[in-house]
């Protein structure tokens, strides 16, 4: 007649037990992307001729960060290329590029403190617009 009761309390205690752990786990995960934002925000370089648009947030998907910038007065392969230098000038070194001249983007990835990639293409945003000669800089590190 007891092993009904102390099925279910061995069950709760599971229960509570898988929980904790959970919670654990969820806020160690928040405090690496906590420290991941703070480490990147401190080591990548200000891009000349740039402006925030979204600043650098932990990514929701991963323990990713990311970051969204408009360049002024430049096309896709001359923003990579201010940012990539701005980078390299920093101490960040390029692993590769990628130019795609149909869909007029530029992608790179960079290593450093933590591995960066990085995509820019013509604004299509009313803060950052093509039109007037501004491109999207997506910057997205992890470790």
């Amino acid at each position: 007649m007891r092993a009904g009761p102390n099925a279910i309390l061995v069950t709760l205690l599971i229960a509570v037990g898988l929980g904790t752990y959970s919670f654990v786990a969820i806020k160690r995960t928040a405090g690496r992307r906590a420290s991941l934002v703070d480490e990147v925000t401190a080591s990548v370089p200000a891009i000349p001729g740039s402006r925030v648009l979204s600043a650098w947030e932990p990514a929701t998907y991963a323990d990713d960060v990311r970051a969204l910038f408009c360049l002024e007065a430049a096309d896709p392969t001359s923003g990579a290329s201010r940012a990539i230098n701005a980078l390299t000038a920093a101490g960040w070194t390029t692993t590769e590029t990628r130019a795609d001249a149909k869909a007029n983007t530029y992608a790179f990835l960079m290593a450093g403190p933590v591995r960066l990639r990085g995509g820019v293409a013509v604004g299509a945003r009313p803060d950052c617009d093509g039109a007037k000669h501004e491109v999207t800089l997506a910057l997205d590190g992890g470790r």
